[in-house]
């Protein structure tokens, strides 16, 4: 991991959550729900760290086609047997350089999010400070209503308060067109194309 990038531990995880779940923000589990009275569809979500208890449901979410059509994070084999699912997910959650979140919406799991040193992947070559991010809704009932948008930004605004990153960076499909246009919106901006992978790197620079 770059020496100049800070990737904040999570707070030690429950048995239980305490309270309404998504209250619970990157980096301070006792912060107050974002609200947002302006908005029909929603008035908040919240992320809090991934865990046991939630393998489950990430589980099921990546069976659907919706999750599976665009996540190649890892091997689909992943996503079709349950003990090397949770075999990878104890890897990803006990690992020093990335942060798991589930997403809550009015008091209810609905997708997740995680971000990353991104120069442990090869494939990027970043300047250091540069994390990046991976994001999907997993409950169907909360597609197509404005929720994506609104849980990236808020993933932004966590991150840009650690000074420590400068740049992030997401890789959608070139054919992922809906996602490219939600992220074009928040601010990102084409650097090239992944290949074979077929992916666009965008990315956005932090005034610091």
């Amino acid at each position: 991991m770059s020496s100049t990038l800070s990737i904040q531990p999570s707070s030690e995880p429950s048995s239980t959550v305490s309270g309404d779940p998504s209250s619970t923000s990157l980096g301070d589990p006792s912060s107050t729900p974002l609200s947002d009275p302006s908005s029909r569809t929603f008035s908040f979500v919240g992320f809090r760290p991934v865990e046991e208890k939630d393998l489950p449901c990430l589980f099921a979410w990546h069976q659907l086609p919706h999750v599976q059509q665009w996540w190649d994070l890892e091997p689909s084999e992943v996503f079709a047997n349950w003990d090397l699912f949770v075999a990878t997910y104890h890897h990803k959650m006990a690992c020093p350089w990335q942060r798991l979140f589930i997403v809550y919406a009015q008091g209810q799991p609905i997708g997740y999010v995680q971000y990353y040193d991104v120069n442990q992947d090869q494939r990027f070559a970043q300047p250091p400070g540069t994390v990046g991010i991976d994001i999907f809704i997993g409950q169907t009932s909360f597609l197509g209503k404005g929720y994506g948008g609104r849980i990236l930004r808020q993933l932004l605004d966590e991150l840009k308060k650690d000074p420590s990153i400068t740049k992030i960076v997401i890789d959608p499909h070139v054919q992922n067109v809906r996602a490219i246009r939600c992220y074009e919106k928040a601010g990102f901006r084409l650097e090239r194309i992944i290949m074979p992978e077929q992916v666009y790197l965008m990315s956005m620079q932090l005034d610091r």
